[in-house]
């Protein structure tokens, strides 16, 4: 049998026995993707996400894109957008240059996405804030009374979630997930993310990873068994993909959408750091105090006159 054989065979036991692994006790993944632009990152979690689909269809899918380029979920058959309450999500199509109309449901609350979401579909989130996924994903682990009670988040461009120098309150947000990956896992819940460049994501959270898949032209990490000059002979439709000290190859085609556009968010609420926030009024509790201190010594100084 050849080394190329071998490669495959171990991609596919990886994918079967973790990716495609339904057992409760054992408890869902978390999965990088890393690659230049255009190296087919989405296109392989879209294979993923088709097989999910395909093989679990009780199971509740929901999506994370990107408003700084092109949608990628429509290359999925089936999908729902939801937008928070406090935006409006505009729609352009990119060779029209035009604006159209496109159903979206607007939610207050986690409660909202949750029991309106709909199996075997991608259900397309948008948060006002991006690191509001962290807060959702610890949401899910809590909630399993829908379907199989599986869930799968595909996170599109996670550094925009997660970044690696994140301030305030994004700093916070990693270090829950961080702390919290386990139970995210535990809660059956599956998480599929890719980046162009690793080293633009929180620390805190690529040590929680438990897979991660190389496409070419991607730098792999150097406690992983793949070698980089393995990432490199790679050709389109290819990855390397590594869990523990297991390793292989996995293929997959390219996703091609039928419309190119992108979405746009109109924020229409005044959105303050909750950081920013606190430090303020830390500000005008010193201010006041201060007030009170000349006043005393403005009374002090009279008291000595007198």
């Amino acid at each position: 049998m050849s080394k190329v054989d071998r490669m495959t065979i171990e991609g596919k036991k990886i994918l079967q026995n973790v990716i495609f692994n339904r057992d409760k006790s054992e408890g869902g993944f978390s999965m990088e993707t890393v690659g230049p632009q255009g190296s087919g990152k989405t296109s392989l979690d879209l294979h993923i996400i088709d097989k999910t689909i395909e093989k679990f269809r009780d199971e509740l899918l929901f999506f994370r894109d990107s408003t700084e380029s092109p949608v990628q979920f429509n290359r999925i058959d089936k999908w729902h957008i939801y937008g928070q309450e406090g935006m409006k999500l505009k729609f352009r199509d990119y060779d029209t240059n035009k604006y159209f109309n496109q159903p979206v449901t607007y939610f207050t609350s986690f409660d909202d996405i949750y029991e309106n979401a709909e199996p075997g579909i991608a259900n397309v989130i948008y948060f006002i804030r991006e690191h509001t996924w962290i807060d959702f994903l610890n949401y899910l682990r809590r909630h399993m009374h829908r379907g199989s009670g599986w869930k799968t988040v595909f996170l599109e461009e996670y550094e925009d979630i997660a970044p690696q120098y994140a301030k305030s309150t994004g700093w916070k947000k990693n270090q829950l997930y961080s702390k919290n990956a386990k139970n995210i896992r535990k809660g059956l819940v599956n998480t599929l993310a890719n980046t162009q460049n690793k080293s633009d994501v929180s620390y805190f959270i690529r040590t929680k990873l438990m897979i991660r898949s190389y496409l070419r032209g991607a730098k792999v990490d150097d406690i992983s068994p793949i070698q980089q000059k393995a990432v490199d002979k790679l050709k389109m439709g290819e990855a390397l993909i590594d869990y523990g000290t297991n390793f292989g190859k996995i293929t997959f085609d390219p996703y091609r959408p039928k419309q190119i556009f992108e979405v746009e968010k109109v924020i229409e609420i005044e959105i303050v750091d909750e950081e920013e926030q606190a430090a303020e009024k830390y500000k005008n509790k010193i201010k006041k105090l201060e007030r009170k201190l000349r006043d005393f010594e403005e009374i002090m100084d009279r008291l000595d006159i007198a």
